[in-house]
């Protein structure tokens, strides 16, 4: 009320898919920055818990469950990177949890980090031995583009489906998911199956 939001915790979960739809709607079209009672830079997986006091869920149809994997059948570029490697992060796992994985490329050390930041989002990271993070990227918007490129709540999608690459200075980062799995129960979270492809600056 009169240009302020009174978070609540205790709202139904059709609120909770009610806003998020709409937020999200909103935020695709960089319509948020014009919502004056919203917080600067809102972004709404990130921020919603803290805004409006409860998280953010998401519905398929009459599913309350999202999944999708990635079509082995099909080729999986690799080209113009230098390694790959195979890993996962799962919704129950907690800060002492993350990963990190030490790789060498043209001797050159690097570590690999995968940070669970919540329920539903991770982050991909490349630093290097002194912990300087050289090429990054958060798994949750691009997962969230998913549901909108299958067609039904369980599917098989090409390696381009499931492919988000980013680059910083030079050194390219690729991941291709293997397997996501979403819940919108009261055990919300996602599962998270991929592939990372490092490359040097050239």
């Amino acid at each position: 009320m009169d240009g302020k939001i009174n978070p609540k915790e205790d709202v139904t979960l059709e609120l909770r898919l009610e806003a998020t739809s709409i937020l999200n709607y909103l935020e695709r079209r960089h319509y948020l920055q014009y919502i004056n009672w919203l917080p600067a830079g809102f972004i709404t997986h990130e921020h919603m818990k803290s805004t409006f006091g409860f998280e953010t869920a998401y519905s398929r149809g009459d599913s309350q469950y999202f999944s999708v994997g990635l079509d082995m059948q099909k080729p999986l570029v690799i080209s113009g990177y230098d390694i790959i490697i195979n890993t996962s992060s799962h919704k129950d796992m907690n800060a002492p949890d993350n990963k990190t994985i030490d790789f060498k490329v043209r001797n050159n050390n690097y570590v690999l980090a995968v940070e669970r930041i919540s329920a539903q989002e991770v982050k991909v990271l490349v630093k290097d031995p002194e912990g300087t993070e050289l090429v990054g990227a958060g798994l949750y918007d691009f997962t969230n583009s998913l549901s909108k490129a299958a067609d039904t709540p369980k599917e098989l999608l090409t390696p381009e489906d499931m492919t988000l690459e980013v680059e910083n200075n030079g050194y390219r980062l690729k991941i291709v998911l293997q397997h996501v799995f979403c819940s919108t129960s009261a055990d919300e979270g996602i599962y998270y199956d991929f592939f990372v492809l490092f490359g040097e600056p050239a």
